[in-house]
Order: C-alpha cells, then sequence, then structure tokens
C-alpha cells in the first residue's frame, strides 16, 4: 500500500496520540489506559520494582540463558535460529549435552548432531596481524611466481641503493650485490615492473664490465623484451648504449618479428628506436620485410640465393611474374591496414612503407588506406618527407568526411605545422583539395592571419603556402622535389579515369518519339536512371550509361555539348567539368561509380 493512503484520515493520528499519552502520562487519569479507579500495585519499603523481563540479545540466547519467564516471553520458535555447536560436540549442558541451550541435552529447539565428524579436527580461524597476513600472502606468492623471493631482496637492497645519502663504499657494495643475484636472469627479471627498475639501476650505477654482461643476457631476447611494458625501456638503454659498428648485430635478433612490432603498441615505440639510428642496408632489410613473407626471412634479395638487393616496391614487384604481383600487395595490405586502424603511425618505417604502398597502389587503394586512419593521426605523419607524401596522396582519394575530420584536428596548429618542412606540403595539399571553403577559412586562413602574414612571408617554409595560393605549383618558388610529394590535379583526374575505364567513353543519348518536349524529359530521364531502353516504348537503341565524370547539365532537347578532346601522350588529360570544380568531387563520383551506385544523369538533377 502507497504510503499516502496508508497514513490517510485520523485514525493514524488518534493511534499515534494515544501512544503518546500512554508514554507521558501512564497513571490513573481520563487520559490513561490504565482502568480508574485501580490501584498501583505496593512495592515494600527498600525493595526494588522487579521490571518485565526484555529480549534477549543473541549472545545470551547463544549462551543459553533467558529461562522460566524470559524464556517463555520471547517463544521456542526464535531460539532455533541463534543454537551454537561447541567444538567438540558436547554443549554447556555437559557432556550427555550436544548443543548449548538452557535445555541442555533434552532442549527441543537444539539442531540435530552432524552425520559425520570429518571437519571436527579442522583448525580453527584465529585472527591475525597484518604482519602475519603479509607473510602468509608472500609465502603463496612464492609458490605461483619463480622470482618472487629474488625479486624481493633486490628490491629491498635497490630502495637502499636510490637513497640520497649512501656512501660510495656501500653503494658499490651493493651493486655488487645486486648484481651477482641477477646474473643469468635478467631477461625475466626486465619483464618485472619492479625488476626492471632494479636492473636500469644496474646500467647507471654498474661498470663498464657489468653493463656488458647485462646487455649480452638481453640482446637475443630483444623482440621479446620490445613488447614488454616494462622490458622496453632496457630495450631503448640498449639500443643507446650500442655503439655504431655493432649496430647490425643487434639488429639481425630483429629480423623476422618488424611486422609484429609494428603492430604492437609498446613495439611500434621500440621499432622507431631500432630503425632510426640503423644503417641503409639495415634500414632497408627492415623495411622490405612488409613487401611479404620471403623478404622477411631471406632479406632484401628475397629469395634466399644472394641476388642484389632490391631499392623499391616497384622493382620487387617487376622482379616478380605477373600472377604473384597482385598476391605481394595483399600481403602489405593486411600488414598495413591493422596499423592504420590503431593509429601506430609514428615510426618513420611506416611513413616510408606506406608511401611506396600508395604510390604503386591505384585509387581505391588509397581511398582504403584513407578511411582506415583516424583524423588526428594524419598529423602524426606529415613531419618527414615519406609521410607527407603518403598523407597528400591520401587526402587527394579521401572523402569529405574523412578531409572535415583531419581539418578538425588541426585547429590551433597551423601557426606551427606551416613552418614545417614537410607538413607544409600538407597544408598545400589540403588548401587544394579541401572544397569546403568555408572550414578552410575558420581553420586555415583564420589561423595564419593570427600569426602575421608579414612573419610567415620571412619563414622559408610557411611562405611556400602564402606562395602555392597565388601562384599554384610553380618550380619558381617551390623546388621540384617538394612539388614531387604534391599530387597533381590533373594527374590524379586522369588516373581516375584510366583505373575506371572511362577514356575515350562519350556520352551518348537515345532518340525518343515522344510528343512533348516534357514527355521526352520525363521519358529520358526515368529510363537513363533505371538502364531500361525498350523498342515497344518508343525507345530507338538502349541509352548509355554515362560515367558521371562526363555528366552536364542539359535537357534532352537540347543538343549534347562536345566530348572532352583526346589528350596529348605527353601531357595529363584535360577535361572539362561544368558542375564539378573541385578534385574531390571528381574522386567521389568515381567511388560512387566503383560502389555500383544509381547514376543520375536528368536535367537539373547535377
Amino acid at each position: 500500500m502507497a504510503r499516502a493512503v496508508k497514513g490517510a484520515g485520523k485514525g493514524s493520528a488518534l493511534k499515534r496520540k494515544d501512544r503518546r499519552q500512554a508514554k507521558y502520562t501512564p497513571g490513573p487519569g481520563p487520559e490513561s489506559f490504565k482502568p480508574v479507579g485501580v490501584a498501583d500495585k505496593a512495592v515494600a519499603v527498600g525493595e526494588k520494582e522487579k521490571k518485565a523481563p526484555g529480549k534477549l540479545s543473541k549472545k545470551r540466547k547463544a549462551e543459553g540463558g533467558g529461562s522460566g519467564a524470559a524464556a517463555a516471553a520471547n517463544g521456542d520458535d526464535k531460539k532455533h535460529k541463534f543454537a551454537k555447536k561447541t567444538s567438540g560436540g558436547s554443549a554447556g549442558g555437559g557432556k550427555d549435552g550436544k548443543y548449548a541451550g538452557s535445555g541442555g541435552k533434552d532442549a527441543s529447539w537444539a539442531k540435530k548432531a552432524p552425520l559425520s565428524n570429518k571437519h571436527a579436527d579442522a583448525p580453527k580461524h584465529v585472527a591475525t596481524t597484518r604482519k602475519e597476513q603479509k607473510a602468509a600472502n608472500d609465502e603463496k606468492k612464492a609458490y605461483q611466481k619463480p622470482n618472487f623471493t629474488l625479486v624481493t631482496e633486490i628490491v629491498t637492497m635497490w630502495e637502499r641503493l636510490r637513497v640520497k645519502k649512501i656512501s660510495a663504499v656501500d653503494k658499490r657494495a651493493l651493486v655488487v650485490s645486486i648484481f651477482k643475484a641477477c646474473v643469468g636472469k635478467v631477461p625475466d627479471l626486465a619483464n618485472n615492473h619492479k625488476g626492471s627498475r632494479v636492473i636500469q639501476a644496474l646500467l647507471k650505477y654498474g661498470t663498464k664490465e657489468e653493463v656488458a654482461a647485462i646487455y649480452g643476457e638481453c640482446t637475443p631476447q630483444i623482440a621479446m623484451l620490445a613488447k614488454s611494458l616494462y622490458g622496453h625501456f632496457i630495450v631503448k638503454k640498449l639500443v643507446d648504449g650500442t655503439s655504431k659498428d655493432k649496430l647490425p648485430a643487434l639488429l639481425a635478433h630483429v629480423q623476422g618479428s618488424v611486422r609484429t612490432l609494428a603492430k604492437h603498441p609498446v613495439g611500434s615505440q621500440v621499432l622507431e628506436s631500432l630503425y632510426f639510428p640503423a644503417p641503409p642496408a639495415q634500414k632497408k632489410s627492415m623495411e622490405v620485410e612488409f613487401y611479404g613473407a620471403e623478404y622477411a626471412l631471406f632479406g632484401a634479395a628475397g629469395d634466399g640465393t644472394g641476388a642484389t638487393a632490391v631499392k623499391s616496391l616497384k622493382e620487387a614487384m617487376l622482379r616478380k611474374p605477373v600472377a604473384q604481383r597482385q598476391g605481394m600487395l595483399r600481403q602489405m595490405n593486411a600488414a598495413l591496414l591493422p596499423i592504420l586502424e590503431k593509429g601506430l603511425v609514428s615510426p618513420s618505417i611506416i611513413h616510408k612503407v606506406l608511401a611506396e604502398y600508395l604510390d604503386v597502389g591505384g585509387p581505391g587503394t588509397k581511398f582504403e588506406a584513407a578511411h582506415s586512419l583516424a583524423g588526428p593521426a594524419f598529423l602524426r605523419m606529415v613531419h618527414t618527407r615519406e609521410g607527407a607524401h603518403a598523407v597528400n596522396l591520401m587526402l587527394t582519394h579521401a572523402g569529405a568526411k574523412q578531409r572535415k575530420a583531419v581539418l578538425k584536428a588541426l585547429k590551433g596548429q597551423v601557426g606551427r605545422i606551416v613552418r614545417d618542412e614537410h607538413a607544409s606540403v600538407a597544408v598545400m595539399c589540403m588548401l587544394d583539395s579541401v572544397d569546403d571553403t568555408q572550414l578552410l577559412a575558420k581553420v586555415i586562413v583564420a589561423e595564419l592571419r593570427q600569426e602575421g602574414l608579414a612573419e610567415l612571408a620571412e619563414d622559408r617554409a610557411a611562405r611556400r603556402v602564402l606562395l602555392h595560393l597565388l601562384r599554384p605549383r610553380s618550380t619558381r618558388y617551390v623546388h621540384p622535389h617538394v612539388l614531387a610529394t604534391l599530387p597533381d590535379p590533373a594527374a590524379v583526374a586522369a588516373a581516375v579515369v584510366v583505373a575506371a575505364g572511362w577514356e575515350g567513353l562519350q556520352p551518348r543519348r537515345a532518340t525518343c518519339r515522344c510528343a512533348t518536349a516534357a514527355e521526352r524529359r520525363r521519358s529520358f530521364s526515368w529510363r537513363q536512371r533505371q538502364g531500361k531502353c525498350y523498342a515497344a516504348q518508343g525507345m530507338v537503341s538502349r541509352p548509355r550509361r554515362v560515367p558521371l565524370l562526363y555528366a552536364t547539365r542539359w535537357t534532352a532537347g537540347e543538343p549534347l555539348p562536345p566530348p572532352p578532346p583526346p589528350p596529348p601522350s605527353p601531357s595529363p588529360l584535360t577535361l572539362s567539368f561544368p558542375r564539378c570544380s573541385s578534385l574531390h568531387t571528381r574522386v567521389d563520383r568515381y567511388l560512387d561509380f566503383q560502389r555500383n551506385l544509381p547514376w543520375r544523369l536528368s536535367g537539373g538533377t547535377e
């Protein structure tokens, strides 16, 4: 029942009033519950009035108290709940009694005896101190973890070693003790969150011989330690402390594991530390592992015969038969797409391999790579030449939604990025490919004005962005090797046309025998969109599906515009797009063509 309904009316209020009167005015009278004219019970002088037995506590009931009136007041049915069994099977009633209680052995409410005394001699739980509990937990961990005792000992010594006020003699004695305890178990200790810090302290305070011994144990396990959350610090120190002449021998232990490290969140950080100081030959051997499994096993030669090492992905594909080239691209796709989806694009080796992959791949490959990478991840690639080239290739083939995400991630960083030698080229590409002029004005142009155009014009890299706006792709202001990383819009449009098989295709409409121009327009538009053409409905010939790149705004009664002129062989294909002013719109329509979307070629729909 609801609270408001239950407490409604005057009945509950009168009951509360009666309870208050009975509590505060218990004597005889008109407002008392005691009958009028009945005298109180006489109490002898010097004798206290006995109180009525109250409710027994759980402890007293378990001890068997409360016999007589108290036991009767509480009731027999409640005693069953608090009956306790003693440790030896006997109760407070003596040997004959099995359970505790006021009635002893003959208590009718006592629990039944257990069927078995199997656990009668089991030790009772005794409350222990924190120190005893910690010792018991440590004993359990010593059985579960093989190096737990060793880690505990060396951590105790390391805590004394890291104190600032310690003499050189004591510090040296502690270092020697820790080193002797760790010999032969360094890779295992480096995986522990405490042991890793102890090993790093040995590298800091140990002698050259001790440091060399530690590095010697870690070198064969470098691929495993590089993926460890605590052991990768040891690998970074190992790479920093290795001389250039010994670095190839160190990188030999990573051969075959480059793709695995690139996909790992921790291993990708170590991969950059391994790749950056490596000699050119070792860098190329690490890059070619993305080309396929045979290059990961045999190195840059790829066949194990000791042939000349490949220099690029294009050269490696030309060495393969035509039937195997597509398989090589599929292997690279399987290796790179998880890296792009996780956003692990900070290592420069990924920039180099991704740029080669996008150069060889077609428009669909670039579109897939662009939509596998999140917007902020683009900005982690623009600081290198190959990374900026890969970003430009993906931006020119990405959709409007993806480019908008990149521009939003660019907010507040335009002034810093345009001053970078390679990142400024990515900003130039955004100005070419992004069609949302309002967003460009809010993100790029507004921040350029805040930085000051006069100040940017004095910077070597930033002024190229300003000059690109005034005179695009001019070799007078931008070096040709910089323009090589910036895709040409005309070349991209020509590549899209060739890839789709639209080269030389001319639009053609079917003649219609409808009476009026409106009927002719409706008949042609509907049949053109549906791809249907029947002679019985008045259509003389089947209309061809015309690609949207060639679509123009015209009605059925007007003559067709002239087809685009054929391109000369050395120069890129020149197209005329009446309603497609930007490059990304043409690419979006090409992607719609790939997905077999319905054609829209009627007058005014474009």
